[in-house]
């Protein structure tokens, strides 16, 4: 049986959470006070399955590269 190295763990759990990210939509509320800091809330607007999509492929293109080159390159020493 062929044992998980932390590489794979920890580039699965990254791209996981990337990926769950990248499709959350924060939406701005802009609010007249006379605080500049408390001007701009940002309030969670829903989730965007198109964007979580698109990062699945990056991620997986990503992750394929790094599984094909783990070995090093045929010029490194």
């Amino acid at each position: 049986m062929k044992k998980f190295s932390s590489f794979r763990v920890y580039t699965l759990f990254t791209f996981l959470v990337i990926t769950c990210l990248s499709g959350l939509v924060l939406k701005p509320y802009f609010i007249l006070t006379d605080n500049p800091s408390q001007r701009v809330r940002y309030v969670l607007g829903g989730f965007n399955f198109e964007h979580s999509l698109t990062a699945i492929f990056i991620c997986l293109i990503v992750y394929l590269l790094l599984e094909f080159f783990e070995g090093g390159f045929k010029d490194e020493k």
